[in-house]
């Protein structure tokens, strides 16, 4: 817990607070957790978006834990029969689908609640259906914040092959993945902290 409060400090944000408060567990605060940065109105834009720039990030991504679909990814595990034993570890129902538990959905996907992010979709409307899959798993904003603000300045630098100050991508909304940023999630305030994957 000492290097997690030493980790608040240093990166300036709220999600460690937040996190021993023990409010970590809804979506809205997860997703304010995550966008600590003082730029919160920046939307998010999807994973893909960051593909363009980060191939190989991208494909080891998607093996991950964190990619919606695999290992099981963070997405899957929320449905209905998936991953019996982490779900029985965790205390929760096998046969129960988690996929619209706002208790989750803070972790399990990416902007929960916030501009742009994921939003619940309506199973009779496809629109819906496809916005929200691409915001299914832990993305890349998940923990680096909304690319909003800082997606059309990554494309300026790669486009002028300029170097770059890491405090411009920051003001505009990049955040630092630190402790903290893991901690928003990967804590005991979770509502499946029972699980020692979680942690």
């Amino acid at each position: 817990m000492k290097n997690v409060a030493v980790a608040a400090l240093i990166a300036g944000s709220t999600a460690v607070l937040l996190a021993m408060s023990g409010r970590i567990a809804s979506g809205e605060d997860r997703a304010g957790a995550a966008m600590s940065n003082p730029s919160t109105t920046h939307e998010f834009v999807g994973t893909k978006k960051c593909r363009m720039c980060h191939s190989k990030q991208y494909a080891s991504w998607l093996k991950s834990p964190h990619a919606p679909s695999g290992t099981p990814g963070a997405w899957d595990i929320l449905k209905r029969g998936a991953s019996p034993e982490k779900k029985r570890r965790a205390g929760l129902a096998v046969d129960a689908d988690y996929t619209g538990d706002e208790r989750c959905l803070g972790c399990h996907a990416v902007g929960f609640g916030q501009p742009g992010g994921y939003a619940v979709p309506d199973p009779e409307h496809g629109r819906s259906q496809r916005a929200a899959a691409v915001r299914r798993g832990v993305g890349c904003e998940a923990c680096h914040g909304p690319g909003g603000g800082f997606v059309q300045i990554m494309r300026d630098i790669r486009n002028e092959q300029r170097p770059y100050r890491p405090e411009e991508l920051h003001s505009a909304g990049l955040l630092p993945v630190t402790q903290v940023v893991c901690a928003s999630c990967h804590s005991d305030n979770a509502p499946c902290a029972t699980s020692p994957s979680v942690r």
